[in-house]
């Protein structure tokens, strides 16, 4: 029965990112969804019943634009969404480890600034970072605050972008505690940060569409809830190697 219900998981883990690439076309708001669909496809013919991956580049969107912005007058933005994922099969219930194997995860904002003083337009761009630390052989203590998945600015998407950055400062940012995301919740987060609401209120009302985020958010978002709870909650709950309270918000310690 176990077996079973771990193939069960894998095929709804892919039939959910096909099914949301329907609702992203269906609701022009994806450019093309048929990265997301094909990477559903693969996860639901090629997943083991110990693990599930897929992987995509590229799910781009035509996003709002914000106030706010550096430069303040930005066009013909353009949001590029890459992942390269690979899940674990949880199997007892009581034991929560690492919900994942590999995580590379990344936004990419593309745009044209517009000059004024000198009259032209010039590229802009800026990216965010999510990913799984990966541990190597004979690694020695990070020199600074590691979580287990960290969301940063900047990443190598930004660094072989260009080499000109005008006055600003960039350096390596903070890794900011995250819980990990797949593609369902990579999706979520950028219409719920780069659209605005009233034209999303279609996609965020579909049953579907809060199943299919409800189910990836049970796969990823509850073994962290309840990681992170454990410092302050008491439970029977066993946790695996690096899904310790410490190892995702080490900056409690």
């Amino acid at each position: 029965m176990a077996k079973q219900n771990k193939g069960l998981d894998a095929r709804i883990i892919g039939d959910d990112l096909c099914k949301l690439a329907e609702i992203l076309e269906d609701n022009g708001v994806c450019i093309d969804a048929g990265p997301l669909d094909a990477a559903g496809q693969f996860c639901s013919k090629n997943s083991t019943e110990h693990e599930w991956s897929y992987q995509f580049n590229y799910l781009e969107f035509n996003i709002d634009k914000q106030s706010g912005t550096i430069p303040n007058d930005c066009e013909e933005l353009k949001l590029r969404f890459s992942i390269h994922i690979i899940g674990i099969l949880q199997e007892d219930p009581k034991y929560i480890s690492n919900p994942l194997r590999k995580l590379n995860f990344d936004i990419e904002i593309i745009g044209v600034g517009l000059d004024y003083i000198r009259n032209e337009c010039f590229d802009i761009d800026a990216c965010w970072h999510l990913d799984k630390h990966i541990r190597q052989e004979n690694d020695g203590s990070p020199k600074y605050s590691h979580p287990e998945y960290h969301l940063a600015f900047g990443g190598e998407k930004l660094k072989y972008s260009k080499d000109m950055y005008g006055s600003s400062l960039i350096m390596p940012s903070p890794r900011i505690a995250y819980p990990p995301m797949d593609a369902a919740l990579g999706v979520n987060f950028i219409l719920q940060n780069y659209f605005n609401k009233k034209r999303l209120m279609p996609i965020l009302q579909d049953p579907t569409y809060k199943s299919i985020v409800d189910n990836s958010q049970n796969l990823l978002f509850a073994p962290y809830a309840i990681s992170l709870a454990s410092r302050w909650v008491k439970n029977d709950y066993k946790f695996g190697d690096y899904f310790s309270f410490e190892d995702i918000f080490p900056l409690a310690n």
